[in-house]
């Protein structure tokens, strides 16, 4: 067996399992004219209702999630600290039990990209000046000018 399942909901006609198991799903036009019903080449089985749309979070049962998304153009790190402050507000009004708790914060991910990016300006700022004052200082040792006269 292929192990492939398919589910189907039925509005309408179909009124029990016997009336899915004599859904027709092809006939032969060419000879005889014998149906060929789902009934033939499937189990049919009544199951329970599907549930879709569940989170679970870390092993401890079912949780609702949500998404908050910035608009386009917007700050990301003003959009997220907006988010974190009306968080703290509704906290008070929760009921009991409930909790909200963000699953995913980009603002770390962010801060430590700005960090990075700063420390690595400082860093190629002294290397160019050290060049700049290595440059000036092998000109004036070959006994070059320091000054562009430029006419």
């Amino acid at each position: 067996m292929s192990e492939t399942e398919y589910m189907i909901r039925g509005r309408g006609y179909l009124r029990n399992m016997r009336d899915l198991g004599n859904v027709v799903l092809k006939a032969d036009t060419g000879g005889s004219g014998t149906p060929v019903l789902l009934k033939n080449v499937a189990r049919i089985e009544l199951g329970p209702d599907e549930r879709r749309g569940i989170a679970e979070m870390n092993g401890a049962g079912e949780v609702v999630g949500g998404i908050a998304l910035k608009r386009d153009g917007a700050d990301a790190l003003t959009t997220i600290g907006n988010i974190k402050s009306k968080l703290e507000e509704l906290k008070p009004g929760l009921p009991d039990g409930v909790s909200i708790e963000p699953v995913y914060d980009r603002s770390q991910l962010i801060d430590s990209a700005i960090h990075t990016l700063k420390h690595t300006l400082v860093e190629e700022s002294l290397i160019v000046a050290a060049v700049c004052v290595l440059l000036k200082a092998s000109m004036t040792a070959a006994g070059g000018s320091t000054r562009c006269s430029c006419t």
